[in-house]
Order: C-alpha cells, then sequence, then structure tokens
C-alpha cells in the first residue's frame, strides 16, 4: 500500500497498454477524467463492457400482482461515475447513444 493524500492506495501491475492510456484517465492531481477524445475510437461493446465491470451494478427489481398471480422482474444498469467530472458525463451519453 502506499499513501497518497491521507488515503492508502493498492497498486498493482499493469500491462504496457493500460500505462500507456493511464495519462489519459488521470491528471497530476490524480482526479480521474472521463477520456472524450479516446471514446469516439474506443465506444466498442468491449469498452462498456470493463465500464461496466468497474463502475455499475446490475439492479434487479420485483413487482407481484397478486391478482393475476404474477411476478415482474425488471432490471437496470447503474454506472457510478461520480468520480467524474460533471462536464465529461453530460458528454457521456451522446457518446453511447443513449440520450
Amino acid at each position: 500500500m502506499i499513501p497518497s493524500k491521507g488515503h492508502q492506495t493498492l497498486r498493482t501491475l499493469l500491462s504496457p497498454m493500460i500505462t500507456e492510456h493511464f495519462p489519459f484517465y488521470y491528471d497530476n492531481d490524480w482526479l480521474k477524467h472521463l477520456p472524450l477524445t479516446l471514446l469516439e475510437k474506443y465506444m466498442t461493446p468491449l469498452f462498456l463492457s470493463a465500464l461496466y465491470m468497474d463502475d455499475s451494478s446490475l439492479i434487479l427489481s420485483k413487482r407481484i400482482n397478486h391478482r393475476l398471480k404474477k411476478i415482474y422482474i425488471s432490471s437496470c444498469i447503474v454506472l457510478y461515475l461520480q468520480c467524474y467530472v460533471k462536464e465529461a458525463l453530460e458528454k457521456l451519453p451522446v457518446k453511447i447513444n443513449i440520450v
């Protein structure tokens, strides 16, 4: 563990590809950024699945209709992206065509 501004950070070995892209995601103050220029190039199912696995959850909810004796289950994906700056988050839905 490495102390960093009052917190402890766990760092692991990274592949060269991750190391190469690191400056696009973090600035010198370790603030996390969403690299919108990269999104145009890398907006693929693989990118979306990595975003989901890293910063998201699958939420399942149920509704019971006792009269019809049916259970309705619905799902939604929630992205927990509060660590990104507001301007980037406002552009993200446009980049992934979910406006």
